[in-house]
């Protein structure tokens, strides 16, 4: 199955904010993606508030909301800057498009 990411960073004309809006798969391997693009983010201004918004996404896989959010943490001690990287996804994580059409698949078959 093929799960591509698409990212899109807004930063506030003040320069204290970015949003990286998250759209596409977001999975427990493609988070990886992300960790450069908010370490640019960060690096543009100290103390900038990065939110990553996963609310767009169009499934979110398994344990990658806390993966990234694992990775971050590192990553911003790792940098020493007084920034912040929140993370904000949906209350419940949607499901991939073409798993759930193969389970239905699945399911008439039976």
């Amino acid at each position: 199955m093929n799960h591509k990411l698409r990212v899109l960073v807004r930063l506030d004309v003040d320069r204290t904010a970015a949003v990286l809006a998250v759209n596409g798969c977001f999975t427990e391997i493609n988070y990886r993606a992300l960790l450069p693009i908010a370490r640019r983010a960060c690096a543009l201004i100290g103390g900038l508030s990065v939110t990553v918004d996963l609310t767009g996404a169009r499934h979110i896989e398994g344990n990658a909301i806390g993966s990234l959010e694992q990775a971050l943490n590192m990553m911003l001690a790792g940098m020493g800057t007084s920034g912040k990287i929140a993370v904000q996804a949906p209350p419940i994580p949607p499901v991939c498009p073409a798993l759930a059409l193969s389970q239905r698949a699945q399911e008439v078959a039976a």
